[in-house]
């Protein structure tokens, strides 16, 4: 705030990767946080090349006044949206990445979490993001874990919006993963009287349906789940698969659902998606809510009558960073998840496959360097179209592209 230097202060780094259909800040994979030193320096080594966010977090420097600060983004907003990224390239050593804290008046907050039994829950995960808009658009976040008997306390939290979740171990262990979620609106009084409602989900319940002539897969390489379209109803760490079973006759129920999200099923080539049903309305592509009933009535029709685009990368070396990127030219289906969308490897002798797509005219075009999930994003989509080869296939339909990195 004065422009002194601040030792002790955690600063962590984050990608800006495309998840649940919008741009959101994630922490760097297998990265610790560092601290600054006695002279308020930070440093972080042996990056790869990119964009990176830094992002201070000092939540220990509020006195008794409950004036402290606010986690603070390079160069030196509290807003995850308006930070700035600092870009590394190859052999570079970036400096100059100084910023100040955003001061703020902090708060307590304190509550418990309960069972939907009203009964305690010991132990939970609990974990706390900051709102933009009434979204978490940053994933870096405050974490915690409440007490034996539930309860749990936050010092020194800046006034502000959040959502606080609360991820709980099975009991009994068949029971699966429960989780619950609530809005918090902190001001200068605080929150004593929180409490974090934990369920097992609701249930999805319906039938698979299959739409040609190859052989039906085994049951155990169906995969059914959500696709979470937001973050404060769904938790925001990943819980694994959600349970599922698959009758004989392809009756299904998979339970523990939370929120607001795409259902998706994937199968083994050649089958793929189709159709995704409910009531007789088509919810393909369309976020469902998972609320305290089960969704019955479910649809799920998977179809073998799919195209594949396959060809080789001239002048290609594994060194080269590239990959295939194949996706609709129907701009209306570049949306989260999309089934329309495919990121395919090349092998090390230059060839690539792309199979199981559904029918469609598609663009497919050479990528550099995408990390995470960023070839989902529309913005990415959109700046390829002037490069891409344009190219249509049909049911049970090959076609053979050549890319040469040497026109590059």
């Amino acid at each position: 705030q004065f422009g002194d230097p601040v030792p002790g202060i955690q600063v962590e780094l984050a990608r800006l990767d495309y998840v649940a259909g919008k741009p959101r800040l994630l922490p760097v994979a297998n990265r610790v946080p560092t601290s600054t030193d006695d002279l308020g320096r930070f440093r972080s080594f042996w990056l790869p090349p990119g964009e990176y966010y830094a992002v201070a977090l000092p939540r220990s420097l509020a006195g008794a006044n409950a004036v402290g600060f606010a986690n603070t983004y390079y160069p030196g907003t509290t807003s995850a949206i308006a930070a700035t990224a600092i870009r590394v390239g190859i052999g570079m050593d970036i400096f100059n990445t100084d910023f100040q804290l955003s001061p703020a008046t902090v708060a307590t907050v304190a509550g418990v979490v309960r069972d939907d039994k009203t009964q305690p829950v010991p132990n939970a995960q609990l974990l706390l993001y900051s709102l933009h808009g009434g979204e978490v658009r940053s994933l870096i976040g405050t974490r915690g874990i409440a007490d034996a008997k539930g309860f749990f306390v936050w010092r020194q939290l800046p006034i502000g919006t959040y959502v606080l979740q609360a991820i709980s171990p099975p009991r009994p262990p068949d029971a699966g993963v429960r989780f619950g979620s609530i809005v918090v609106t902190l001001d200068e009084a605080g929150r004593s009287d929180l409490a974090v409602i934990v369920t097992s989900g609701t249930q999805a319940r319906g039938r698979i349906i299959f739409e040609g002539s190859a052989a039906r897969p085994p049951t155990s390489q169906i995969r059914l789940g959500p696709r979470p379209a937001e973050f404060v109803a769904v938790p925001a760490v990943g819980m694994g698969l959600p349970p599922t079973r698959i009758s004989p006759d392809w009756l299904f129920e998979t339970r523990g659902l939370f929120g607001s999200a795409v259902f998706r099923v994937e199968a083994p080539a050649p089958w793929a998606l189709k159709t995704i049903r409910h009531n007789g309305d088509d919810v393909t592509d369309i976020p469902l809510l998972f609320g305290p009933q089960p969704l019955e009535g479910l649809e799920v029709t998977l179809t073998s009558d799919v195209a594949a685009i396959t060809g080789v990368v001239k002048n290609f070396t594994a060194q080269a960073g590239v990959q295939v990127l194949v996706f609709s030219a129907d701009r209306s289906r570049w949306g989260f998840p999309s089934r329309f969308i495919v990121l395919a490897p090349i092998n090390h002798d230059g060839t690539f496959a792309v199979s199981s797509l559904l029918p469609d005219t598609y663009y497919a075009a050479l990528v550099f360097g995408i990390r995470g999930t960023q070839w989902q994003d529309p913005t990415v989509l959109q700046n390829l179209v002037a490069s891409a080869t344009k190219v249509h296939v049909a049911a049970g339909e090959s076609t053979t592209l050549t890319f040469d990195l040497s026109r590059r």
